[in-house]
């Protein structure tokens, strides 16, 4: 774990990033392809700044969660469904993930960056809840998959459970985006283990994000989901391609 302080400006860069993230994560998905660039931008390693980022996460998302349950939007039956294969996939991931080299890291959130982009773009649409019928066996293999690629890479996973809680959970978009929150928290703790383990969390870095995206989170769940759809999708695109260009 990396202890070394941030000057001023770097922490206030990172707080106001994680802002941005975690308004973005809850309304739709893909605040971590702001955060981690940022990182990797003031220096952090690409293995390190994935790491760094899952503990922002883990608070953005008990924040989120609170303010949902609150409200008594979180239908609890639901979740254990879809999150027990996305933990467990998460965990194969993170263990792999937290070992490979920072060059291969590097590699492959530009993939993910690129990949997340056209999901931000071609984002999918409400579906028919009467037209999906239930497959035990396509959604756990489904989650499981996407926990893989949530516990090694976590850029634009809110994308791929948006996708298959509309596509498989026959979920409409608000929904959707309420339990893909609850199944990240859920994964989250257990894949910050394996980055932890391996020294790949900045905690400086990781507290000033978690600031941000802490604050960014609960107005976001506090807003109307299916209003701020559009807008979040053109922000982001945006957003990521000017982080992306480092």
């Amino acid at each position: 774990m990396d202890t070394t302080l941030l000057d001023g400006f770097d922490f206030v860069l990172l707080a106001f990033t994680g802002f941005a993230a975690g308004w973005i994560n809850v309304l739709a998905g893909g605040g971590s392809l702001l955060t981690m660039p940022m990182a990797i931008f003031l220096g952090l390693e690409a293995g390190v700044a994935n790491g760094t980022a899952r503990l922002a996460i883990l608070v953005q998302n008990i924040t989120a969660i609170t303010r949902y349950h609150q409200k008594g939007a979180i239908e609890w039956r639901q979740v254990s469904g879809y999150a027990v294969p996305a933990v467990l996939g998460a965990m194969a991931g993170a263990y792999f993930a937290a070992m490979a080299s920072h060059e291969l890291t590097t590699k492959i959130l530009g993939f993910a960056i690129i990949g997340a982009v056209l999901l931000a773009v071609f984002k999918p649409s409400q579906t028919n809840d009467a037209a999906v019928p239930d497959r035990p066996w396509l959604k756990f293999t489904a989650f499981f998959l996407i926990g893989i690629y949530g516990g090694a890479v976590q850029a634009g996973v809110g994308y791929l459970l948006i996708a298959g809680l509309t596509f498989v959970g026959a979920l409409d978009l608000v929904k959707a985006n309420i339990l893909k929150v609850v199944i990240v928290g859920a994964y989250t703790p257990f894949v910050l283990l394996f980055f932890w383990q391996a020294d790949r969390v900045h905690l400086n870095a990781a507290l000033a994000l978690a600031v941000g995206q802490s604050i960014g989170a609960w107005l976001a769940a506090s807003f109307a989901l299916e209003k701020g759809e559009v807008w979040v999708r053109r922000f982001l695109v945006v957003a990521v391609m000017a982080s992306a260009g480092k």
